[in-house]
Order: C-alpha cells, then sequence, then structure tokens
C-alpha cells in the first residue's frame, strides 16, 4: 500500500522584526491568501489526510487551519512541539512512529528542516521550499518505520 506524505513549509510569515517572538510570529495577508489557496488545490486532487501533524508555532497553526477549513478536512490537528526547530532526524523519528493503518499525513513545518528532510527522504536535490509550499512524497512501504534515507519518491 502506497503511504503519502506531504510536507508543507507554513506560509508566509511577517518579520522577526515585527514579532515579539520568533514562535509567535503571524500570517502576512498574502500568507493568509496563500495558505487558503493551497488548500483548495489539495481538496480539488482528491487527498484526503488521515493524520495531520504540525508545529504549534503561530504562523504553522495558521496555515494549517487555513488549508484545513480550505479542504473542508474533518481530521483533527495534531499540534507537536518537536516539529517546531526539528532536525531531519527528529522528523523521521516522528513520520517513523506513525501507526501503519494512516495512510496518508500532512506534516506542517519550518525550513530549513522541511527542504532538508524532503530530499532526505528522496535524494532528489529539491532547493528551498518556499512559504506555503508543498513537497508531496510517496512511499512504496506498508509501514512507516521502513521509511528512511530515500525510500521515498518526489510526487509533486
Amino acid at each position: 500500500m502506497v503511504k503519502s506524505l506531504y510536507l508543507i513549509r507554513h506560509a508566509e510569515a511577517v518579520s522577526a522584526f515585527n514579532s515579539s517572538s520568533d514562535y509567535s510570529r503571524n500570517l502576512t495577508d498574502e500568507g493568509i491568501i496563500a495558505s487558503s489557496q493551497l488548500g483548495a488545490k489539495i481538496k480539488s486532487s482528491g487527498f484526503v489526510p488521515d493524520l495531520i501533524l504540525s508545529s504549534p508555532a503561530t504562523r504553522a497553526r495558521q496555515t494549517i487551519e487555513n488549508i484545513v477549513q480550505a479542504a473542508s478536512f474533518t481530521v483533527s490537528i495534531t499540534f507537536d512541539e518537536d516539529i517546531y526547530e526539528a532536525s531531519v532526524g527528529t522528523m523521521l523519528k516522528k513520520v517513523n512512529q506513525i501507526s501503519s493503518d494512516i495512510r496518508n499525513v500532512i506534516i506542517v513545518g519550518h525550513n530549513p528542516t522541511i527542504s532538508f528532510f524532503a530530499e532526505y527522504l528522496t535524494n532528489d536535490l529539491i532547493g528551498n521550499v518556499s512559504p506555503g509550499q508543498l513537497v508531496k512524497i510517496n512511499f512504496g512501504a506498508d509501514y512507516w518505520n521502513m521509511v528512511s534515507k530515500g525510500s521515498g519518491y518526489l510526487k509533486d
């Protein structure tokens, strides 16, 4: 059974200079629009997640909430503190812990980790994932704990 992972970098946020802390940075107006448009695009693709994991930082939270609203997903969001400032190793551990009955997953996080993790999983040169962009990766594995370096293939 194919497993699908959508890695999403949070949408455009206000500058760190305009916020009291990095953690509490809000989305810009453009970020709000872009994340809603991304949700509509995901909905039109027919993709429905079984699990959503997100950094709890304000900009990531707002991004996934806009996506969920625009896509009309009914799945709940798990906000995981470990995703904020996560390393590639931490992200891999999170993916490897996903139950095998889960097929489709969205993870919303931050750069550079989202970009590095996508490259790690696919062995593809992806470069910088821009704010509000997603990377879709498929795996031929039956179990998430089989996901490892280079085991995925870039789908979108």
